[in-house]
Parts: structure tokens; C-alpha cells; sequence
């Protein structure tokens, strides 16, 4: 950590009752970093989850042409800032990549690389270039608009599998507060693209309830892995092995409703992994063929 300079955000306590917390979190932030330098901000007023990471980015990018973000409820791996200072130093000058992600669903048995993409990022642990946060869009009505009108709304829904666009409108009329959702659309407007390693360096402690837009739900939950990539491969554009294990995660992720053994349930992706490999062969084959008239 002694290469990486170090910032602390601390919001302010949202009402009085709450200072008490406030100044017991300070107190552990200065044991735990006792032994590094680092820098100290804390909001006289309680800015909320969104405005104290803009702020905080905002900031960082004053000094430096990259940063790395972790909320107060992240267990990190023991090389997780190894793995992100050398991804953002691999990727740096690749136009399409602009954020890296250290959590990974639980799919490690399913991902046969070290090293995928994805357009939709991913914020339990990331991190990303001033360059790339330069896109960042912070009007969600906008946003939403942008999307509709660009005819990358599939993109951004995975063809209407997720309502992203909701969420989007939403922030827009105060009902949720989320940067993240802002971040993902900006980036497709532009192409961009999301790295995730093959297994967790993170796990994620904010499902107990004091998480912000955190709602329980253990199947998101990976443990953390010193995980290190043998290889960073050339940027390709979207991991479809991922793609494909990861619409089949979420759509039967609602499998406690089923009484399935986990074995039957690593038949079932394993049967659509399979058949999908197959169909984008076919396809990938099909393509190389010459045109015929």
C-alpha cells in the first residue's frame, strides 16, 4: 500500500443522533491507518452515498490520472491493490476499456480466462482513469434520454433482460441515489467497457442491512481470493462465455423458490453454456464464409 497514496471520505452524520457513530468511525480510521500516510476529508453536512463519491473522484483527479474507490463494507483480497494498480497500468491507453472491477460473481467454475469484459460495470472495488471519468454524466434525465435516442438501449437493458432505464429515471426524480447506474449509461454512450478478473478479490459485508441500495441477497456474496491472472489479455471486446454465464446467474438466482440440488443447477448453466459456445461457433463461422451470389 506504500506505493498507492491514500484519501479517506467520511461523510457527515445525516442527523444528530448520529455523531456519536461518526466519531467512533474516525477513531477507526486512524488505528487502522495508523501505520500509512494518508489523507483526511470529512463533510460538515451529510452529502449521501452519490455526492460523496463524486466529490471524492472529483478530488483524487486533481492530482492523479487514475484512482481506486472502496466503500466502507469491502473485505479486500491480500493483492487486491497489486491487481488493480497493474490492470490500470496494462489498460491504461486502451480507448474502450474504462473502468476495472475487482468483485466477480460467483462464477469462477463456469469463466475459463483470467481476464473478461463486460460493458456494465461493477462498483464493490474499482477503479478507473481521469481520462474515462471525463465522460462521466451526472444529469440522469439526460442520460436517459441519450440512451433512448442512440439506439443502444438494448445494450444497456441486455436486451430487456434488466430495467436499467428505470433506475436511471428514478435518479432522476430523487428516489434513488445511485452514481453507479449514471456511470454504466455514459459508458455505453461511449463504447466503453468494464474488466473483471476470473474469481473475487473483493466480498461485499453490506448485506446485513446498513448497506446503501443493498437488499439481502446471499447469492451475490463471493468470497475474497488472492487471485492473480497468469496472462492480460488484448482487449476484444465483450467475454461472451461471461455474458452468457452471467444472464443465466441472474435469471435463476431466484433459485431457492426451486427445490433443486446445486448439482442439477450446474447441469442446467452448464447445459446453456454449452449450447451457446455452439451457436457462436456457428455463427463465428458463418461469418468467415465468403459472400455467395
Amino acid at each position: 500500500m506504500g506505493k498507492t497514496p491514500i484519501y479517506v471520505f467520511q461523510d457527515g452524520a445525516k442527523q444528530p443522533s448520529d455523531k456519536t457513530d461518526t466519531e467512533m468511525v474516525k477513531k477507526i480510521i486512524d488505528e487502522k491507518l495508523s501505520d500509512f500516510k494518508f489523507q483526511y476529508f470529512q463533510s460538515p453536512l451529510n452529502q449521501g452515498l452519490s455526492r460523496s463519491i463524486l466529490t471524492g473522484l472529483d478530488m483524487v483527479f486533481e492530482n492523479h490520472a487514475s484512482a481506486i474507490v472502496l466503500e466502507d463494507d469491502l473485505e479486500v483480497s491480500p493483492n487486491f491493490l497489486d491487481f488493480m494498480n497493474e490492470a490500470l497500468k496494462q489498460y491504461e491507453n486502451v480507448e474502450k476499456v474504462f473502468h476495472i472491477s475487482a468483485y466477480q460473481y460467483p462464477l469462477h467454475k463456469w469463466l475459463d480466462e483470467d481476464i473478461h469484459f463486460l460493458r456494465e460495470p461493477n462498483s464493490w472495488g474499482w477503479g478507473t482513469w481521469r481520462e474515462s471519468w471525463e465522460f462521466f454524466q451526472e444529469d440522469a434525465a439526460q442520460l436517459h434520454q441519450k440512451i433512448l435516442e442512440s439506439e443502444k438501449g438494448d445494450w444497456f437493458t441486455y436486451q430487456g433482460q434488466f430495467d436499467f432505464l428505470s433506475d436511471l429515471k428514478n435518479v432522476s426524480e430523487g428516489k434513488l441515489d445511485s452514481w453507479a447506474v449514471r456511470w454504466f449509461a455514459s459508458m455505453v454512450l461511449q463504447d466503453g467497457y468494464s474488466l473483471y478478473p476470473q474469481r473475487s478479490l473483493i466480498k461485499n459485508h453490506g448485506f446485513d442491512g446498513s448497506g446503501v441500495n443493498c437488499n439481502l441477497d446471499e447469492t451475490l456474496i463471493s468470497k475474497c481470493h488472492e487471485f492473480r491472472p497468469k496472462s492480460w489479455p488484448t482487449f476484444q471486446g465483450e467475454s461472451h462465455s461471461f455474458v452468457t454465464a452471467l444472464s443465466i446467474f441472474r435469471s435463476f438466482k431466484i433459485k431457492k423458490a426451486f427445490p433443486f440440488s446445486d448439482k442439477v443447477w450446474d447441469c442446467i448453466t452448464n447445459y446453456f453454456l454449452s449450447s451457446s459456445k455452439e451457436e457462436a461457433t456457428s455463427s463465428n463461422v458463418a461469418s468467415q464464409e465468403p459472400n455467395s451470389f
